[in-house]
């Protein structure tokens, strides 16, 4: 008899369908846990997800799902968290420990995910898309969403707030998952075209162009049709620019934008573009940001960083842009370019080895992330994300590995024929 997908496997299957069941509950509830609707809920659930991460950590060295011993995961999170500690000495405050508590909480629950199915979670991811995505589309056409939240300046979020993520970050994080979790082609076209509108209500431009290059370049196609898809995302820019799109129109405005910078970068209609659409304020917070830190007086935070949970305030000191808005720019504060060559080449290890599975990551780390990763709702959303790209690795993997005895088998069994 098959095994249910629903039932985590492991020695304490009761433990870990807790763990699986607060993940669905924390992930279901991200839309309130932000600040600005209520710090009571929000602290509660930071709260619950250190304990998650406890108890995944519990659950892991129950069932012995990793070797407890000095190898590559255990040392560098050693050293992140030396790094960490020593980074707080040096600043003189212990402010940063709550980040840091959040990240290492969600390590251990992604370790514990190793040892588990996790096919329960990701439906549930994608069913609560699937609800929020409805939500969306309910308050574009009412005006109001099923919670009682009003549109905000033109974009249809539902219930989700800025820090909550927006909705279309929220969407362009779970975008792929239906492609590799759902089997009934005509279910995977519904969510798919639902997440589709979703997008298109959300309004946010940043999500849909993480998602269409996340589907140029790594969504597993043969070449011709990656040619076919190019050619089909590239073809508007030809036909918009006699509009002139609204300020509202902010997906629209993504052609308008790309004709402009092709065909006619050096006009004044392409630098006003630039500002009535805010992207010169993310240059300058770029370009104050970089001019402030990459000095030579400030070598050693420019090599190592200045420690997890701290890139919010070391932006400030050097820039009034406040946040780094993007998080490549994050982790070379935090972890220094050491950090970021380190995380850069494990990016492209996993690209290497999972190419068929690593679109479903590419949406998150492109550079068109424009959010923090100490932010513990983005980087709660980035762990489940994670969690579920290495289970559609391994179930890639494992269907690969089943394909190659088979045909092995076969083949052995004509050489049997024909030596009889």
């Amino acid at each position: 008899m098959a095994k249910s997908p629903f039932v985590p496997t492991g020695d304490d299957p009761v433990l870990d369908k807790v763990i699986v069941w607060l993940l669905v509950y924390l992930f279901a509830t991200l839309p309130f846990a932000a600040i600005d609707f209520s710090l009571p809920f929000t602290v509660f659930n930071r709260s619950l997800l250190i304990i998650v991460g406890i108890l995944s950590a519990f659950s892991a060295l129950a069932k012995r799902s990793f070797n407890v011993r000095l190898n590559g995961t255990f040392l560098i999170l050693g050293i992140i968290a030396i790094h960490s500690l020593i980074s707080m000495l040096r600043a003189g405050t212990p402010d940063y420990t709550k980040e840091v508590g959040t990240f290492f909480s969600l390590v251990f629950v992604a370790i514990w995910a190793r040892g588990v199915r996790v096919d329960v979670l990701a439906k549930a991811v994608i069913a609560v898309a699937f609800f929020y995505c409805a939500d969306a589309i309910y308050q574009y056409f009412n005006g109001v969403d099923l919670f009682g939240f009003s549109t905000r300046n033109n974009r249809s979020w539902g219930s989700f707030y800025f820090g909550a993520p927006t909705f279309g970050i929220f969407l362009s994080f779970v975008f792929f998952l239906p492609f590799f979790y759902l089997k009934n082609w005509w279910l995977k076209l519904v969510v798919i075209a639902i997440f589709v509108s979703g997008l298109i209500v959300a309004n946010d431009r940043a999500p849909v162009v993480q998602i269409m290059l996340a589907t140029l370049f790594f969504a597993p196609f043969r070449p011709g049709y990656r040619l076919l898809v190019i050619g089909f995302a590239l073809t508007p820019i030809l036909l918009v620019p006699a509009m002139d799109p609204s300020a509202s129109n902010r997906i629209s405005s993504l052609y308008w934008g790309l004709n402009l910078f092709l065909f006619n970068r050096e006009s004044a209609e392409f630098q006003g573009y630039l500002l009535s659409y805010g992207l010169t304020n993310y240059l300058h917070i770029w370009e104050g940001i970089i001019d402030g830190w990459f000095r030579w007086d400030n070598l050693f935070n420019v090599l190592f960083g200045t420690g997890w949970g701290s890139s919010l305030d070391a932006a400030r000191s050097v820039s009034a842009g406040g946040r780094p808005h993007g998080i490549h720019l994050d982790i070379l504060i935090v972890w220094g370019i050491v950090g970021y060559m380190a995380v850069f080449g494990w990016l492209i290890r996993l690209y290497w080895r999972h190419r068929e599975t690593f679109v479903i990551l590419a949406s998150v780390v492109l550079p068109f992330s424009f959010f923090s990763l100490t932010s513990s709702n983005y980087l709660f959303m980035m762990t489940i994300i994670y969690i579920l790209f290495v289970a559609a690795s391994r179930e890639r993997q494992k269907i690969g590995a089943q394909q190659g005895t088979a045909q092995v088998g076969e083949s052995a069994a004509v050489l049997g024929q024909v030596r009889i």
